[in-house]
C-alpha cells in the first residue's frame, strides 16, 4: 500500500507538513478497511493504528489547535472500529468543531464526509446526508472541485440545487444579488450544528444579525402545540440568546399572527404594524406599539418544524426583500437541521437509556452475585420439578451436601416427613398461581442424618421471555433459636415448679405455728360451747347469756376459717385476682400466722402501724407470701447469731401520697456487701438447705404490684427490707396475667 512505499522516505520528511498527512492519512485509511481486512493482517494493521494514534495524541498535546481536531478524528474512527457508537458520535462532532474552530475548512469537510458514512451506514439517512451535504459545501469553499464531484457522483442527490425564489409581493431582489460568502457561511454556521441547544442559539444569532432585528423568538412543536424554545435580544451590537430552562416568565409575543403562519403554512411581514393591518387588535400589537415584524414558518417537506419570530420596534421596513431571502433560506436549512438535532437528540437520548439500563442491570447482576456468594444465609434456586438449578455455599454447609450431590436432589427430599405435607402444598399453590410468596418454619435433614430447624422464604418467578420459570429460597437456620425457645419453656415450667416447692416448704416450716394458732379458736369455740350447754341446762336459763356465747363461737370459727384459708391459697395456683386490699389487715394477720414461731424461737416480733392506711390494689395472698418470706428469713437471720438481742420489726408507713412503705427489719448477722449485688437473683442461696427463689420471688410479687423491692445494711447489726407499693384510687378488679 501506499504508506509502505511512503515510509522509508519519511527520514525526509522531518519538521515538515509531510509528516503529519502520512500518520492522519494512513490512520483514517487503516480504519476505513480493518474490518474487511484478512484475519492475519488484521492484528499488524491495528498496532500501526495504535501508534499513529498515539503520535497524534503527542502532537495534539503539543498544538491542539493544529492537531487535535485529527487526533480526535481518529479516536472517532478506532470508536466506531470497536462498535463504541455513542463515544464515535461524540468524537466525530468534536472534531467538525475543533477543524472548524481553528479555520481547517479541508479537514472540517473530511471530518464530516466520515461522520456521514457512519451514520448512513446505521440507516440515519436524514443526519448522515446533513453531514456529507456539509462536507461538500467544506470541500467547495476549499476550492477542491474534484472532491465536490465525486461526493456528487457517489450521491447525486447532493448536487440538487434549492428551489428559486419567485418574486412576491414582498420579495422582489434575486438570490444573486445577496452576500453568497455570507450566506454560505451562515448556511454551513446552521448546517454543520448537530447539538439541539447550540444550534438553537446559532440559528438565534444569525437571524437577528441578518435581518436587522431587535428581538426574536424561537417557537419549537410540543405534543399538540407549539412553544417558545429560545429568545434572543440585542444588547450593544451583541445577541444574547436566552433557552426556555432559563425563563422566569414566559416572552410576550402577538399571538395571533403566531396561530395564523402554524395554521397557514405563510410567511407574516409588517412593514409598520403601527399602520392599521389585519393583525391590528392584537393586544401585543397594540400595546407595544411594534413597527417591524417578520413571522417565518421552518418547513421541511411541507412539515412545520417551527417557526421563527422577528420584530424591530424602532424602524419600520426593516426586513427588506434581500434579508427576506436570506432568512428564508435560512429557514429552508434550519428545518432541516433542526430536525436532524432532534433525531440525534433522541438518539443520543436513546443511547443514554440503553446505557444506563444495561449499566443498572450489570450492577445489579454483580450485587445479586456478590449477595449470592457471600451471603451467610442459605440461598438455592429450583426449577419447576423441584430440582436445584443453583445454590451457594452458605447453603451447602448448612445441609452437609456438595454442589454436584445438591444437583441430584430436590429440597422436598431433603425435608423431614412430618413436614413434607406442609412443603408440597405451598408448591402446589405457586404452581397454580394462587401464591406466589411463602414463609414457613421446616426442618431439613442433613447429609450426616442430623435435624436442623429452618425459616425458609421462598419466591415462585414466573417465565419471562427467554429466562424459563424458577423458584428462589432464603434459608436461615434457626436451630440455636429453637433450642432457646425449648430451653426457656423448661426454664418457667422449672421456676412454676421451684416456687410451688417454697411455697411448700416454706408453709412446712409454719405447720407448728398454724397448729398453734387453730388451736386458739378451736379452744374457745369448745369453751363457749359447753358454757352455752350449761346455760341452756339451768332451770332459768339467760338466753342473753346464751345468745353472746354462740356468737363468740362463731366469731371463734370465722377466724380458723380465715387461717386455713389463707393456707390452702399459698399452696394453689390458680389465676390471680387482683382487688382492694388493706394492707394493714395483712400486716396483722402475718404477725398473728409467725407468732406462735416467733415465740418458739425466743424472737421478739414487734409491730409497728399507723391508725390508717389507704387501700391499695393487689392480690392478698401473694403479699401474705411475700411478707412471711421476708419475715422468716428474718427469723433465721436472727438465730444464726449466738448474742445480741432476738429482735425483728415489722413497720408500715406512708411517706408520700402516692406510695406505702413497708419494712421488715432485724438484728441478725447482716449482710455481707458481695452478697448484696446478687441478693435477689433467682437460685442464688446463702443457705445450706436452701433453693434460692425465696427472695426471688417476693421481688416478682412486688414487682407485678407495681412497686420496687430493695434490702439496706442497718448501722448496727443486721439487715431491713423494705418495699413501696403504689396506692390507687381505682377499686375495679383487675386480673394478674
Amino acid at each position: 500500500m501506499a504508506a509502505q512505499k511512503a515510509k522509508p522516505l519519511l527520514w525526509a520528511a522531518t519538521g515538515c507538513i509531510q509528516l503529519l498527512d502520512y500518520y492522519y492519512y494512513t490512520a483514517l485509511a487503516i480504519a476505513a478497511v480493518i474490518k474487511t481486512a484478512p484475519p492475519d493482517m488484521q492484528g499488524e494493521w491495528r498496532e500501526t493504528l495504535s501508534a499513529h494514534m498515539e503520535q497524534l495524541r503527542d502532537w495534539a498535546e503539543s498544538c491542539a489547535p493544529t492537531f487535535l481536531d485529527k487526533h480526535t478524528l481518529v479516536c472517532a474512527e478506532v470508536a466506531r472500529v470497536d462498535s463504541r457508537d455513542v463515544d464515535a458520535m461524540r468524537l466525530y462532532e468534536q472534531s467538525i468543531r475543533f477543524a472548524g474552530e481553528n479555520g481547517f475548512i479541508h479537514h472540517e469537510g473530511i471530518a464530516n464526509e466520515v461522520a456521514g458514512r457512519f451514520y448512513l451506514d446505521r440507516g440515519l439517512e436524514t443526519i448522515g446526508y446533513a453531514h456529507l451535504r456539509n462536507a461538500r459545501y467544506c470541500y467547495l469553499r476549499w476550492g477542491a472541485v474534484g472532491k465536490v464531484k465525486q461526493l456528487e457522483n457517489s450521491h447525486p442527490h447532493l448536487r440538487e440545487e434549492p428551489a428559486p425564489l419567485y418574486p412576491t409581493a414582498t420579495i422582489g431582489a434575486p438570490v444573486e444579488q445577496l452576500e453568497v460568502i455570507s450566506l454560505v457561511m451562515a448556511l454551513q454556521a446552521v448546517s454543520r450544528e448537530i447539538d439541539l441547544g447550540r444550534l438553537i442559539e446559532a440559528l438565534m444569532v444569525i437571524a437577528v444579525e441578518h435581518a436587522g432585528a431587535e428581538r426574536g423568538l424561537l417557537f419549537l412543536p410540543h405534543q399538540h402545540e407549539h412553544r417558545i424554545a429560545a429568545e434572543a435580544t440585542t444588547h450593544d451590537d451583541s445577541v444574547q440568546v436566552m433557552l426556555d430552562q432559563a425563563f422566569v416568565t414566559l416572552p410576550k409575543f402577538p399571538e395571533s399572527i403566531l396561530r395564523y403562519v402554524i395554521r397557514a403554512r405563510k410567511s407574516v411581514i409588517l412593514d409598520d404594524a403601527s399602520v392599521q393591518n389585519l393583525f391590528s387588535p392584537d393586544e401585543y400589537i397594540r400595546h407595544r406599539h411594534s413597527r417591524s415584524i417578520l413571522c417565518l414558518p421552518l418547513l421541511k417537506l411541507g412539515d412545520l418544524t417551527g417557526v421563527l419570530y422577528l420584530e424591530n420596534n424602532l424602524t419600520p421596513g426593516v426586513f427588506t426583500p434581500d434579508r427576506l431571502a436570506v432568512l428564508e433560506l435560512l429557514a429552508s436549512q434550519a428545518a432541516i437541521s433542526l430536525e436532524n438535532a432532534r433525531l440525534y437528540a433522541d438518539l443520543r437520548q436513546e443511547n443514554s437509556d440503553r446505557t444506563k439500563a444495561e449499566e443498572a442491570l450489570r450492577a445489579s447482576e454483580e450485587r445479586w452475585r456478590k449477595l449470592f456468594e457471600n451471603s451467610s444465609a442459605g440461598i438455592g434456586l429450583c426449577a419447576p420439578d423441584g430440582r436445584f438449578i443453583a445454590e451457594n455455599f452458605a447453603l451447602q454447609k448448612m445441609l452437609g451436601y456438595t454442589e454436584e450431590e445438591l444437583q441430584g436432589l430436590t429440597p422436598l427430599q431433603l425435608t423431614l416427613d412430618e413436614d413434607r405435607a406442609a412443603t408440597e402444598a405451598r408448591i402446589a399453590e405457586s404452581a397454580e398461581g394462587q401464591r406466589q410468596v411463602h414463609r414457613i418454619e421446616k426442618r431439613y435433614l442433613r447429609k450426616d442424618g442430623s435435624v436442623i430447624w429452618t425459616d425458609v422464604s421462598t419466591v415462585f418467578v414466573p417465565a419471562s421471555g427467554n429466562t424459563p420459570a424458577f423458584f428462589a429460597a432464603v434459608i436461615v437456620d434457626i436451630s440455636d433459636r429453637k433450642r432457646a425457645e425449648e430451653e426457656i419453656r423448661r426454664i418457667r415450667r422449672l421456676e412454676g415448679e421451684i416456687r410451688q416447692a417454697s411455697r411448700t416448704e416454706m408453709m412446712g416450716g409454719l405447720t407448728a405455728s398454724l397448729a398453734h394458732e387453730l388451736n386458739q379458736p378451736l379452744a374457745a369455740v369448745r369453751s363457749n360451747a359447753q358454757a352455752a350447754r350449761r346455760l341452756l341446762a339451768a332451770k332459768r336459763p339467760d338466753l342473753g347469756e346464751v345468745k353472746a356465747a354462740i356468737e363468740d363461737v362463731i366469731e371463734d370459727n370465722a377466724r380458723a376459717a380465715e387461717t386455713i384459708r389463707n393456707v390452702r391459697a399459698l399452696f394453689q395456683r390458680d389465676e390471680v385476682q387482683m382487688s382492694s386490699v388493706d394492707l394493714r389487715q395483712i400486716l396483722y394477720d402475718v404477725e398473728r400466722i409467725v407468732r406462735a414461731d416467733a415465740t418458739s424461737k425466743n424472737i421478739a416480733l414487734r409491730l409497728d402501724l399507723p391508725t390508717t392506711l389507704p387501700t391499695i390494689i393487689g392480690n392478698r395472698t401473694q403479699l401474705i407470701e411475700a411478707l412471711m418470706n421476708l419475715v422468716l428469713n428474718a427469723f433465721d437471720s436472727v438465730c444464726e447469731c449466738i448474742d445480741g438481742p432476738r429482735e425483728v420489726e415489722m413497720r408500715a408507713s406512708q411517706p408520700e401520697a402516692r406510695h406505702i412503705h413497708v419494712s421488715v427489719r432485724d438484728g441478725g448477722k447482716g449482710i455481707e456487701p458481695e452478697v448484696m449485688l446478687r441478693l435477689f437473683d433467682a437460685f442464688f442461696t446463702t443457705k445450706p438447705k436452701g433453693m434460692g427463689m425465696g427472695l426471688a420471688i417476693v421481688r416478682s410479687i412486688i414487682e407485678n404490684h407495681g412497686g420496687r423491692l430493695w434490702a439496706t445494711r442497718n448501722p448496727d447489726r443486721g439487715a431491713t427490707f423494705e418495699f413501696d407499693l403504689p396506692v390507687k384510687a381505682d377499686l375495679k378488679e383487675a386480673k394478674l396475667i
